[in-house]
């Protein structure tokens, strides 16, 4: 559908950002920002075949996946990537997409990084709540709606037809709709839509919450019962290489459908924002809010007054 002209314009686009990524961050610390640059060069090596640089991109790219993100420092055994629990569903992201591109190019896939991007969904699985939200941990919240098919109910749509693992499904999705994003179909092609539609899933109303130990990560997952008789704790004492909560420890208390405690410790990157990370609002400090356990869950520094006092000779 393009012209000549249209063509030749995207392909000197891709060229320039393709050569400057190579260019510009050929040895920095891996974490998610030079993780995005080395994926888009690398996709761009495995469609443009013909420039000249290609097959040097292509070699870059894959060395830097395989180094940095099997090794110690930038992932645990369980696939958590140290970037608190916001983050890792940016990296497992990109990392999938690297996987999908190299294994369509026909060329090999080491099993180191295989095994790597396939734990970290297994990760995910076990750090979800019973709705399928995550644990508000370091750098979380609303700020990633823009990318909602990244997430981790909805990626692991995704990763359940790429590793062929159908008990990813029983994370997957939400109350309100089992159905991947569709962004994420184009992900999964013909063939894997229809692998989709034959897995076994989990009807939201029986999904059960469990408790997991994932000490090599530095998380305690506590929790058990079904949708709105489910309770879950997160403690959180790992030190992250980026976009980490403030200090070692945290804690994510989820029960009654909704959030009861949460502690972040780390909410945006604007000058106010930092202000109130290191408040007793994000960091650190319960702050109850509410009486009512089904009530609203107001954000509020005031204190639950009394209501009622029962006195008893029996206590």
């Amino acid at each position: 559908l393009l012209s000549p002209d249209q063509k030749l314009f995207f392909a000197k686009m891709f060229l320039k950002i393709a050569d400057f990524n190579y260019r510009a961050i050929g040895k920095d610390t891996p974490f998610n920002i030079p993780l995005h640059l080395i994926t888009s060069t690398h996709l761009i090596s495995c469609i443009f075949t013909p420039f000249s640089q290609a097959k040097t991109w292509k070699t870059w790219a894959r060395k830097r996946l395989v180094n940095d993100y099997t090794s110690k420092y930038s992932v645990s055994p369980d696939g958590y990537f140290r970037e608190g629990l916001g983050y890792q569903n940016v990296v497992h992201n990109l990392i999938l997409k690297n996987l999908i591109f190299w294994k369509s190019s026909g060329d090999k896939v080491p099993v180191s990084l295989l095994k790597v991007s396939e734990n970290s969904f297994e990760f995910a699985t076990k750090i979800l709540r019973i709705d399928s939200t995550y644990p508000l941990i370091a750098d979380t919240g609303a700020h990633s709606s823009h990318e909602r098919h990244i997430v981790y109910r909805e990626m692991l749509n995704l990763a359940a037809v790429f590793f062929n693992r159908p008990d990813f499904l029983k994370a997957a999705g939400s109350p309100i709709n089992q159905t991947p994003n569709e962004i994420l179909h184009w992900d999964m092609g013909w063939d894997g839509i229809i692998k989709w539609l034959k897995m076994k899933k989990t009807p939201f109303l029986k999904r059960t919450q469990l408790p997991h130990d994932l000490r090599n990560s530095g998380l305690q997952i506590l929790g058990k019962g079904k949708i709105n008789n489910c309770h879950q704790g997160v403690l959180h004492y790992a030190s992250n290489i980026n976009h980490a909560h403030f200090d070692i420890g945290s804690i994510d208390i989820w029960g009654y459908g909704r959030p009861l405690i949460t502690d972040p410790g780390f909410s945006g990157y604007n000058i106010i924002s930092q202000a109130v990370d290191l408040s007793d609002r994000s960091h650190n400090l319960t702050i109850l809010s509410r009486l009512k356990p089904l009530g609203p869950r107001l954000e509020s520094s005031e204190h639950c007054q009394t209501t009622q006092v029962i006195q008893s000779v029996d206590i």
